[in-house]
């Protein structure tokens, strides 16, 4: 027996004539570093095969056989050639045929093959192990000790599987591997009871930078979010929950956990969930929206809308066939809920405007002039500074659904949404409120004789007039008139100027 006989049994296929010869010339000499490696090589195989025959008990047999195998020469390369069939194994097995106590062997015995620095294998490992988590993935175990540093350049970048046309296009994308990993470990982390901060705060830590580095990775708000909720720190969670929640705001789900981070004022809870129930979502999914609303509107002594959402989640539990929980006997049984007249689902509209603006309260409020008031169509121009200016409908921005029509010249807090549009700035008003401070922008008064230009606008000193002001008070030229102008930036002829939202006839 030698061992280029072995290597031809092997790459025949004859893997158990391969073993016994192999076994046979190892035992003459367990010394030899060829004659060890012979029979490592062997049992690799071997391990491929109960990888591709789905033989889990086979695959752990070998793996422990393995763990204990003094290699010798070539281990580097033979350690992640051992890896390669686990992560077959994991890739091709469904996560519900994969039993716990097998699934952690499997993962204590291949973490012994594991290069501590960045390899495909071990990404691709990961991947595996991904699969499966569901069943019970110890990923704070995994990424403890340097894990976190064992990822390569293209584990940061989303992955494109190949599709199914002849030039392997059209295929899925995925989010990138250390984006799920992060995922995966915030949920491992979510059910653990108690959660200690010890453990979180260093995850919190890196899903803070991750999500700083790569904003596009939408998910990680939501698990800073949670973790933060879990801990107790509600109020920091919020800021770093709303940008995702602006993302996901037509999700019904992502106002249910904002309810919960607003937990502490009742008000604005019921505005989340009145906003979640206002949603297109199906009946069964709302169940627990419409029974944490109802808790909530019985701590308030609302018991017309609390019975609405009692009856609604009572109909559909009972056509579902699902038990009805015992805090909902309770309030079938109480004669407040009896004696209450339902109220109309109508009521969401009123209570959803709080909701939406809390969506914003983490952009800093602008004080604005109101420099215009169309009373008719509803629309409030407005003035931040020379640079920023518009108008917006009030009845587009939920928070001043109710509020009276601004006068001229008056002050508003607005949160303003900023961004751009094929290379041009974008100013979205979010919210509105009255406000006595005394907005930014430079103001100008000037008095003098009223200079009409033939275009139907004029000017007081330097101050330009728009036609549309002019027009509304029937002024003639040379009249003496006083004017109050803001700071204003003119685009086409890149200078600052003065332009008049006040004007009266001295």
């Amino acid at each position: 027996m030698t061992t280029q006989t072995i290597r031809a049994l092997r790459q025949s296929g004859n893997l158990r004539e391969a073993y016994q010869q192999a076994r046979a010339l190892y035992e003459t000499d367990p010394t030899n570093d060829r004659n060890r490696r012979e029979l490592a090589w062997v049992y690799t195989d071997l391990l491929k095969e109960a990888a591709d025959e789905a033989a889990p008990v086979r695959l752990l047999r070998g793996l422990r056989l393995l763990a204990d195998f003094p290699m010798g020469a070539d281990e580097l390369r033979w350690r992640g050639q051992v890896l390669w069939p686990v992560n077959r194994y994991l890739l091709r097995t469904p996560a519900d045929r994969l039993p716990l106590r097998d699934l952690a062997e499997l993962v204590a015995l291949s973490r012994l093959f594991l290069d501590p620095e960045p390899s495909l294998v071990r990404s691709v490992w990961i991947k595996g192990l991904l699969r499966h988590s569901s069943t019970g993935v110890d990923w704070l175990g995994i990424l403890g000790n340097g894990g976190w540093d064992a990822f390569r350049e293209e584990d940061y970048q989303p992955e494109t599987l190949p599709g199914g046309n002849a030039d392997q296009s059209g295929g899925t994308t995925l989010s990138p591997l250390v984006e799920r990993v992060c995922m995966a470990v915030s949920r491992q982390l979510l059910q653990l009871v108690p959660l200690l901060e010890e453990m979180v705060l260093p995850v919190l830590d890196r899903l803070r930078a991750l999500a700083a580095q790569y904003p596009d990775w939408t998910f990680l708000p939501y698990y800073q979010a949670r973790l933060l909720l879990a801990l107790g720190r509600a109020d920091e969670a919020i800021p770093a929950f709303l940008p995702f929640a602006r993302r996901k705001q037509r999700d019904f789900w992502v106002w249910d956990l904002l309810a919960d981070l607003v937990a502490a004022e009742p008000r604005l809870a019921i505005s989340c969930y009145a906003k979640a129930l206002s949603l297109s979502a199906p009946e069964p999914f709302l169940v627990k929206v419409r029974q944490k609303l109802a808790t909530v509107l019985i701590g308030q002594n609302r018991w017309a809308e609390a019975r609405t959402e009692i009856d609604r989640l009572v109909a559909t539990r009972r056509q579902e066939g699902w038990k009805i929980p015992a805090e909902v006997e309770q309030w079938l049984n109480d004669d407040q809920y009896t004696q209450a007249v339902p109220a109309s689902a109508d009521w969401y509209g009123t209570a959803r405007p709080a909701a939406e603006a809390l969506l914003w309260t983490d952009l800093p409020e602008t004080v604005v002039l109101v420099t215009a008031v169309d009373a008719g169509q509803g629309l409030v121009s407005y003035a931040a500074d020379a640079y920023t200016q518009g108008r917006f409908r009030t009845a587009q921005v939920g928070s001043a659904a109710g509020m009276a029509l601004p006068e001229v010249g008056s002050s508003l807090a607005l949160r303003l949404e900023r961004d751009e549009k094929d290379g041009r700035p974008q100013v979205r008003v979010r919210t509105v409120r009255p406000t006595d401070q005394a907005p930014a922008v430079a103001l100008r008064p000037a008095t003098g004789p009223l200079k009409v230009a033939p275009g139907g606008f004029g000017f007081v000193q330097d101050v330009y007039v728009p036609a549309d002001l002019l027009g509304s008070r029937g002024l003639r030229a040379n009249q003496l008139v006083s004017v109050v102008g803001h700071a204003c930036y003119d685009p086409k002829k890149n200078n600052l100027g003065w332009r008049a939202f006040e004007i009266s006839v001295e």
